[in-house]
């Protein structure tokens, strides 16, 4: 469209890959106790190539980066049967890591300081790279039935979720 006489526009070109990897086996070792275990893994590409309110005397905005996060999630478990009584015993180590430099202060990104001060200039304020974050994470759950017609479910487990790329 045309604003005040100049022309302006908004391009994007925006791809993300995937490879991903997902295997699990479930084997009933007793009577009792059937062992789950399992691997998940994603690794991304995001190629980013956005303008916006281009024209020739400004240049407008350009967003230009590409970036390869990835995230892997190994669990086990056991499903206990018992009489009258089903457990389930498991563990999860989740990971992730942006894999990208990222500027090192959290609450004031674009400041950089010198021998005269701070200054506030994104293209000299200092970055770093990415850290993994890792968790481990377990869970447990019984259920057992109350009557007939009713069960008794009880859970217990902590959940680690990514934020989505847009947001780191």
């Amino acid at each position: 469209f045309t604003a005040l006489g100049k022309a302006t526009g908004t391009f994007r070109n925006d791809n993300t890959r995937t490879v991903s990897l997902d295997a699990s086996m479930t084997s009933q070792v007793t009577v009792s106790h059937m062992l789950i275990a399992g691997i998940q893994g994603n690794w991304y590409v995001i190629d980013v190539d956005d303008r916006s309110n281009v024209d020739s005397r400004t240049g407008g905005y350009v967003t230009s980066y590409v970036a390869k996060p990835f995230e892997v999630g190994i669990y086990m478990q056991d499903k206990m049967e018992f009489e009258g009584m089903i457990a389930n015993v498991g563990l999860r180590l989740d990971l992730y890591n942006p894999n990208a430099e990222y500027y090192r202060s959290t609450f004031a990104p674009f400041y950089y300081a010198d021998s005269t001060g701070s200054h506030y200039f994104e293209p000299l304020a200092p970055k770093e790279q990415t850290t993994t974050v890792v968790r481990l994470q377990p869970r447990i759950g019984f259920s057992f039935p109350v009557s007939v017609g009713t069960v008794f479910h009880m859970n217990y487990g902590t959940f680690l979720q990514r934020p989505t790329f847009s947001q780191i």
